[in-house]
């Protein structure tokens, strides 16, 4: 597992982690499709397309597309993930498939293994 420690420092009162150019390249892409799909959704409903985009379908829909795309640059399958975290492995593919909202110590215990593969939260 990788255990990366980046360095940290402080500026006018904000804190920061610094980390390779290629991580922040690979989350800053994953935010701007998440943004992207939440956008597209809007503007239909605002055009009349959609009757209604409810928020928790939003929701669902945006930590879907993270969790699988963490998940992946993780280089962790959805079984392995489910057998580090201690969760089911059907609960992982309802969660990437936008079929079940994630409970929030289900959540918990995916990004402490996810985070602990890419080295960050630290």
């Amino acid at each position: 597992m990788n255990k990366t420690t980046y360095p940290r420092l402080e500026m006018g009162g904000t804190r920061y982690v610094c980390v390779p150019e290629d991580i922040y390249n690979k989350q800053t892409a994953v935010y701007r499709k998440v943004s992207q799909e939440t956008e597209r959704r809007i503007a239909e409903f605002k055009a009349g397309k959609a009757e209604t985009v409810p928020l928790s379908e939003i929701n669902r829909t945006m930590i879907s597309d993270d969790l699988k795309a963490l998940r992946k640059e993780a280089g962790l399958s959805q079984a392995k993930l489910a057998e580090l975290a201690g969760v089911r492995l059907e609960t992982i593919s309802r969660i990437e498939g936008g079929k079940n909202a994630a409970r929030r110590d289900t959540l918990d215990k995916l990004m402490k293994v996810i985070e602990g593969r890419l080295g960050v939260g630290k």
